[in-house]
């Protein structure tokens, strides 16, 4: 495959992430949605993360965004204000090429520096590649939910991934 780069993403970034994002609400168990998100639910969703100050990355090759990393708010609540659920995805063709990792330790390392205390992965128990991804950074299982979802005729576990960065 092509030599990829990794940079921080911005708001011209949303259509090459809506097609990473809708490809795998089509095809995978990673987003648990049916319809697929407009370009312009993706530009809001990218602008408020933007201009909050969270983390947003790509990593490119040949002009192509291949992956996408990024944070936003855990849940609503003022007591919630410095736990973050991530988000990490690859597209198919560039998996097991180091690139979800790279991607990884760049949300960690901001949401380290912007005085993050918890990130929270949200993994469909069957993903072994992102639950062994985030063990080998530091993640502990918090929490398994089993038959909380329901996509492509059967039901799914939601395996809660998280890390502490803080004290």
């Amino acid at each position: 495959m092509n030599a990829t780069a990794i940079r921080a993403g911005n708001l011209s970034d949303a259509s090459g992430i809506a097609a990473l994002i809708n490809h795998e609400i089509r095809t995978g168990l990673a987003i648990w949605r049916y319809a697929e998100r407009s370009g312009q639910d993706i530009e809001e969703m990218l602008s408020s993360r933007i201009t909050a100050g969270y983390a947003l990355y790509v990593a490119e090759a040949n002009g192509e965004i291949v992956g996408w990393a990024g944070y936003g708010p855990f849940r609503t609540g003022e007591g919630y204000a410095r736990t973050m659920e991530h988000s990490v995805h690859v597209t198919p063709d560039y998996r097991r090429q180091g690139i979800a990792g790279h991607l990884l330790s760049k949300v960690i390392d901001h949401a380290d520096q912007a005085g993050i205390h918890c990130l929270i992965g949200a993994i469909d128990a069957t993903n072994t590649a992102s639950l062994e991804l985030h063990k080998r950074f530091g993640f502990t299982e918090a929490g398994r939910l089993p038959e909380i979802g329901w996509k492509f005729e059967k039901w799914l576990t939601l395996v809660l991934m998280q890390r502490i960065l803080r004290s």
